[in-house]
């Protein structure tokens, strides 16, 4: 979210820069003996809504908005011989399209690089007051009332702070890229210095707007009271989608007893909205949709005499062909990522839980997918699905992989 923001506003007040983004993705999921492949395409733009408005504090606040429209084709993979649990909007495993069009819109408090107020001139104090007083424990360390080991690690720390101090003022490079270049250094002690320097006052500050913990260590007074630009104070959205699935059905039929199958077209057009909150790993989506579906009828058992002696053949299935009917359905979907440890490169866990009410039918779909495993960029990309139909009295869990964990609806 955060980085979005700062695209969209990093040519200031006048800026009309766009850019957009393709992603592609497969998802395999099972439940139970049945398995179903997708393939999803997905295509966002980002722009500014007009001009800025300038704040008190002589930052200026942007709103942006973010237009993102996906494509997903579904195919079974593998026959069930009753539909999928998780065939919530009840069109059937048969091969499906769906479309979706969705806006995001924020706004983003935005201080040019030069303000001395701005968010990378204050990282950028707060991360030199970290390497000097890193650099005295360091020294301190090392030397361990041995006066010629602390006078070498003198040195070092001396020669590896005139170093970052040099690339400021040639390259006008900030304090964590001047790290990185000395962690790549030949000199094996300014490379596990900088590496140091690295983890304790850059790494650790990944992602945390505003930089919390470094702000309570190093901050001034003033910088702890001031109001931070450079941060998106959350984003809501709206949208809608379609989906077309063609399905094939088989029943029994009594006159004579025998098993048929039939196709038939189901579609659903669904309106959402809702809100990413300001962390960015919380967000509340509400919807509804209006679908023309199909309903198999309740499996039985029928048996006949095959004509052949005292023999008789017997079919099991739904009796009767599947039933037409419209839906109406409220959701609500809550969607949370949480970090289990306190550095960026620790694992997390997702979880989306939802709840879906039909008006007509008066029944309700609960699901819990719970996201876990992660990928070769170590973003979580599958895990476990859980699911009780009030309609059916019944529960499943499945399988999926290759979906990513997004605070953004899907």
């Amino acid at each position: 979210m955060k980085e979005q923001a700062t695209n969209i506003v990093a040519g200031g007040a006048s800026s009309s820069s766009t850019f957009g983004n393709l992603a592609r993705s497969i998802n395999i999921e099972t439940s139970g003996t049945e398995t179903t492949a997708s393939v999803s395409f997905g295509f966002d733009r980002s722009h500014p809504l007009g001009g800025g408005v300038r704040n008190a504090d002589g930052s200026t606040r942007f709103r942006f908005a973010t237009d993102s429209i996906g494509i997903v084709a579904t195919a079974p993979l593998g026959k069930n011989d009753k539909p999928s649990l998780f065939d919530f909007d009840k069109l059937g495993d048969g091969t499906s399209l769906s479309i979706s069009a969705v806006r995001y819109v924020g706004s983003v408090n935005y201080q040019p690089a030069s303000s001395a107020d701005s968010l990378p001139a204050l990282q950028a104090r707060l991360q030199n007051r970290c390497i000097d007083a890193q650099l005295i424990l360091w020294v301190g360390a090392e030397g361990r009332g041995d006066t010629a080991k602390e006078a070498l690690a003198r040195l070092v720390a001396t020669e590896l702070r005139a170093k970052v101090d040099r690339m400021k003022l040639e390259r006008g490079a900030a304090p964590e890229f001047a790290l990185g270049e000395l962690a790549k250094s030949e000199d094996a002690r300014i490379k596990a210095l900088a590496g140091t320097l690295l983890l304790h006052c850059v790494e650790v500050e990944n992602n945390k707007i505003p930089p919390a913990g470094m702000l309570a260590t190093y901050g001034t007074d003033e910088e702890k009271a001031a109001k931070q630009g450079d941060e998106p104070t959350g984003l809501w959205f709206f949208g809608g989608r379609g989906k077309i699935a063609r399905t094939n059905y088989e029943y029994l039929v009594q006159t004579p007893l025998s098993k048929t199958d039939v196709s038939h077209t189901g579609y659903k057009i669904e309106a959402f909205g809702g809100r990413v909150f300001d962390s960015g790993r919380k967000s509340l989506t509400g919807s509804f949709a209006y679908s023309r579906a199909y309903t198999a009828q309740d499996e039985v058992q029928l048996c006949e005499p095959n004509g052949v002696g005292t023999q008789i053949a017997c079919f099991t299935g739904p009796l009767g062909a599947p039933a037409r009917a419209n839906r109406y359905t409220l959701a609500g979907e809550f969607r949370w990522l949480v970090p289990l440890g306190a550095l960026p490169g620790d694992p997390s866990i997702g979880f989306a839980p939802r709840v879906s009410y039909e008006i007509k039918s008066n029944s309700a779909w609960f699901e819990l997918p719970v996201y876990f495993a992660p990928n070769s960029d170590k973003a979580l990309n599958g895990g476990l699905r859980f699911a009780f139909d009030t309609e059916k009295d019944d529960f499943a869990f499945g399988l999926f992989v290759g979906v990513p964990f997004s605070v953004f609806t899907n």
